[in-house]
């Protein structure tokens, strides 16, 4: 299974896969990744909670970092690094 496979299905285990959007517009937001996906692999995905206004994304003059999504982030890890490495 490639990266963005693994990704998705990540995704899904952890927020349900009604919440995972795979298609959205191109974006220069993760161009210097590019680089280092093509020599090492992995995809780029991108962690949100929902739709923000002009300026309020990532590095906007407006963001504001939200806590609450941090255990959906861990838990995402987690299942990524379970469904990837061989049980011991």
């Amino acid at each position: 299974m490639d990266a963005t496979a693994r990704a998705i299905l990540a995704a899904a285990a952890t927020v349900g896969s009604e919440n995972v959007s795979t298609e959205f517009s191109p974006s220069l937001g993760c161009e210097d990744f590019a680089f280092m996906i093509r020599e090492a692999g992995g995809c780029y995905a991108w962690v949100g909670v929902g739709d923000v206004g002009p300026g309020e994304g990532l590095h906007g003059d407006r963001y504001v970092f939200n806590d609450e999504i941090v255990p959906t982030v861990l838990r995402y890890y987690v299942n990524l690094v379970e469904q990837t490495l061989p049980a011991s």
